[in-house]
């Protein structure tokens, strides 16, 4: 386990004085804030995944039209039909 060394801004800012002086703030540690959380906020989505490896986050790309290989929600995984 790492110290929480940062306060991180839940909604990111983006230079908004309103939501980085009175914005939800929560205690991460460095590498979190520096890597996991900066690449969310760059790219728009989480690349958390669920037990079978599949993206969790509805705005990741995989998750928006489906993929030929793509785990249904009701479902395994469909075969490759073209």
């Amino acid at each position: 386990m790492i110290t929480a060394t940062v306060v991180n801004h839940r909604v990111p800012h983006r230079g908004d004085w309103t939501l980085f002086s009175e914005g939800e703030l929560e205690s991460v540690c460095k590498p979190h804030h520096d890597q996991t959380i900066q690449r969310e906020e760059h790219h728009g989505y989480s690349d958390r995944v669920d037990e079978d490896g599949y993206p969790v986050d509805p705005q990741h790309p995989f998750n928006k039209p489906m993929h030929a290989t793509q785990k249904p929600k009701d479902g395994p995984p469909r075969s490759g039909d073209g």
